[in-house]
């Protein structure tokens, strides 16, 4: 197991797995208790777990061992914020729009509740397409002088 971990990207996909999964957990919570806007959700979802994704990418994808400075938690935090709360949620309302068109009259035939479906699918494409844009945000802009930057996979 501690084989496949010494790549870079093997690590970076797994952070990224965990911080989907912790982020879809949260996103239906607040989603189902609170019945707000899916961008809001997403919003507030997003917000959390980038902080976890921080420090895991930080120690375990990119194995920094620089002492955390508040200006690299800063750097991340609007690098990413700019990628993930207007990528994503662009990406989500587009998304959102399209399935609603062409999946939501059929999700209410089957008696489904098409705007939590439609919410998880739309929110699924959403994080496809910024988690590409955060690996090549990370790998050259935030973490690009780590101590330990080497992907033997390359």
């Amino acid at each position: 197991m501690r084989r496949i971990f010494k790549f870079q990207k093997v690590r970076f996909i797994a952070v990224g797995g965990l911080n989907t999964l912790a982020d879809f957990i949260l996103f239906n919570l607040i989603l189902w208790s609170f019945s707000i806007h899916p961008v809001i959700a997403n919003s507030i979802s997003l917000l959390t777990c980038m902080v976890l994704s921080f420090f895991l990418n930080h120690y375990f994808v990119f194995q920094s061992k620089k002492p955390i400075k508040l200006s690299d938690f800063l750097k991340f935090m609007i690098g990413t914020g700019i990628v993930m709360l207007v990528a994503q949620n662009i990406a989500l309302v587009g998304s959102i729009a399209v399935l609603q068109n062409s999946i939501g009259d059929y999700l209410k035939d089957i008696h489904v509740e098409p705007s939590l479906v439609i919410a998880n699918i739309a929110k699924l494409i959403a994080v496809g397409v910024s988690m590409v844009a955060n690996y090549l945000l990370y790998k050259y802009v935030i973490f690009r002088h780590a101590t330990n930057n080497t992907d033997y996979s390359s």
